[in-house]
């Protein structure tokens, strides 16, 4: 054996060591855990509602124009920006399912009146804000021309709802209980425990099995 080839045999062997210790089974064990951990969706529906980035302010955020195409800006932005929500609305769009997909919107554009309701116990708004919050809400949501009503199993509180809109429209004010209202419609049975709770969890679920397999790859 000549003494080039002894050189690149040696050669060879420092390689493998250097994979070896790159790749050591511990290690990518390890790497495979923390990267699962930061892909992972959020476990529960409220668990994924938890990372919604949208305040009040930006709900209430003067826009120049008050048409359709600006005045749910905020709302389309925190559907575009928040990953997870992206990827569930995408699930449920893929799988026509239209209801929940408005169920999705509403839980979103509502959710920073649910933070503040249990972080304070009071909407902490003036009433010009307060017919402002829910006249967004329930044009988005409660309108005939809306472009998808929410529904609801609870016809006696859809009803409530919209007689609230009617009374914003004849320039009546809107009390805290108003507001309320629009919480209880969150969890109603076709928004929550017989609408986007059981999907989500399927949707969590497959996230979880294809993050899996995505890893595994690298093996």
């Amino acid at each position: 054996m000549g003494l080039s080839l002894v050189g690149q045999e040696i050669g060879d062997f420092h390689n493998i060591n250097s994979i070896n210790n790159i790749f050591d089974m511990g290690n990518l064990c390890n790497v495979i855990a923390n990267e699962k951990k930061k892909a992972s969706a959020p476990h529960s529906l409220s668990d994924l509602l938890g990372t919604v980035n949208l305040s009040l302010n930006e709900l209430l955020a003067p826009v120049s124009l008050q048409n359709d195409d600006t005045k749910f800006q905020a709302l389309e932005r925190e559907l575009n920006n928040n990953v997870w929500i992206s990827r569930f609305r995408d699930f449920l769009v893929s799988r026509n399912l239209e209801d929940e997909e408005i169920a999705l919107h509403f839980l979103v554009m509502t959710q920073p009146l649910q933070a503040m309701m249990n972080k304070k116990k009071t909407f902490g708004a003036t009433e010009s804000d307060r017919r402002r919050l829910f006249k967004l809400v329930s044009d988005r949501f409660f309108s005939a021309e809306s472009p998808g009503v929410l529904a609801l199993n609870n016809t006696v509180l859809f009803n409530d709802l919209t007689a609230t809109r009617a009374s914003i429209q004849a320039d009546l004010k809107v009390s805290e209980e108003s507001l309320v209202e629009l919480l209880q419609a969150r969890v109603d049975p076709l928004v929550w425990d017989e609408g986007l709770e059981p999907i989500y969890f399927k949707f969590a679920q497959q996230a979880g099995v294809n993050q899996v397999a995505c890893l595994l790859s690298l093996l």
